[in-house]
């Protein structure tokens, strides 16, 4: 949603300071190509991933493990998986 995108911009705006990316698209095609672009050694970083529907695929979410830099938290709506 552009409202959701617009509220994470003005939080990467606030903390101007901190590195934080805001990134649209599909999780399953973007994440695998960011974490492509970064050394992961003596890095560590927090994912929060929350979806429309339980649409992470489990191969991107392998690939986040891969790094063994990103602590995921992966929010999931109850009524996803009733």
């Amino acid at each position: 949603k552009p409202s959701h995108v617009a509220a994470l911009e003005q939080l990467r705006r606030d903390f101007a300071d901190q590195p934080i990316d805001v990134v649209r698209g599909d999780c399953n095609e973007v994440i695998p190509r960011e974490l492509l672009k970064q050394n992961w050694a003596g890095t560590r970083a927090v994912m929060f991933l929350d979806p429309y529907g339980l649409t992470v695929d489990w191969t991107t979410l392998e690939t986040i493990r891969r790094t063994g830099a990103i602590d995921v938290w992966y929010l999931v709506n109850i009524n996803g998986i009733l």
